[in-house]
């Protein structure tokens, strides 16, 4: 009894590799594919239109009830997909992918000119076929990927914080706003000065030395010591820091100096994020 054991699972094992490669032998699975593609097709456009109307308010429960519709749909088109897949085993895929693949080509060959010619032209439509296919398996992935960050975003109204090289925000806390204000000439006199949010206090004139730092100037983070330097919402040691700055990254000043519980600040602006930080780590950018 226990030699036969191990003899019956090989053979099963055999018999279900047999299978899956072999397929069951059913003809004529095209109906479960096209169903399967079609029923993908729908629950993307289902999906779809489910976020539009889930992010209007008075509606938003017809959105859930299509976001409901859509994972039946999308259910029903991968079963659909999965059983073709069984009827026609790993090998029956493999020659229908292959001649779907060649297909593809020579009508990208014959109806897409290029400047190639012969083989070159050929490898070209080859090419072309694959980053088609590539792309799209991309865009499902993203969206899929990407699914349960936008149900988040219509529940709660909030995203993710803006991942940026070089940027390490504090507390997870999203980027500061960066606005701008356009203001017009009054009749007879100069435009008015663009005031700062925060109250700081005007800097002596021996804090804004002749080839130093200035306002409009780019600057990057040094002297950190391979530490990140600390970006505040207020020139202020206690006040909240709003992100870290790689050392070598490059900002923008805005305002400054301002000099504070003996510190000299700036305030100073990246691609994503505002505020002030220490002059003693910043020096001109080359």
């Amino acid at each position: 009894m226990s030699e036969q054991a191990p003899d019956s699972s090989r053979q099963q094992i055999s018999a279900y590799l047999r299978s899956a490669w072999l397929g069951h032998g059913q003809l004529r699975p095209r109906g479960s594919v096209l169903f399967g593609i079609l029923a993908l097709a729908i629950a993307s456009l289902i999906y779809s239109v489910s976020l539009s109307v889930l992010s209007w308010p008075p509606i938003a429960f017809v959105g859930w009830g299509l976001l409901l519709l859509t994972g039946l749909v999308g259910w029903l088109g991968l079963r659909s997909l999965w059983r073709a897949v069984r009827r026609l085993g790993l090998r029956g895929l493999l020659i229908r992918a292959g001649v779907a693949f060649v297909v593809a080509t020579v009508l990208i060959a014959m109806l897409v000119p290029s400047d190639k010619k012969g083989i070159a032209h050929i490898l070209g439509s080859m090419g072309s076929v694959l980053s088609w296919v590539g792309e799209r398996l991309d865009a499902t992935w993203t969206t899929l990927l990407n699914a349960p960050g936008e149900m988040a975003f219509i529940v709660s109204g909030r995203r993710p914080p803006l991942r940026v090289p070089s940027v390490e925000w504090e507390g997870n806390v999203p980027p500061t706003p960066i606005t701008m204000e356009l203001l017009s000439q009054p009749p007879g006199g100069p435009a008015p000065e663009a005031t700062s949010q925060a109250a700081v206090p005007t800097p002596p004139d021996s804090l804004s030395e002749p080839g130093q730092l200035s306002v409009g100037i780019t600057a990057r983070v040094a002297k950190t010591n391979g530490s990140n330097l600390r970006i505040r919402s207020k020139p202020s040691p206690q006040a909240a820091i709003v992100a870290r700055l790689a050392e070598g990254t490059r900002v923008t000043i805005l305002e400054g100096p301002a000099e504070y519980e003996g510190l000299v600040w700036w305030k100073v602006r990246t691609e994503a994020v505002e505020g002030w930080c220490a002059a003693d780590f910043l020096v001109p950018a080359e």
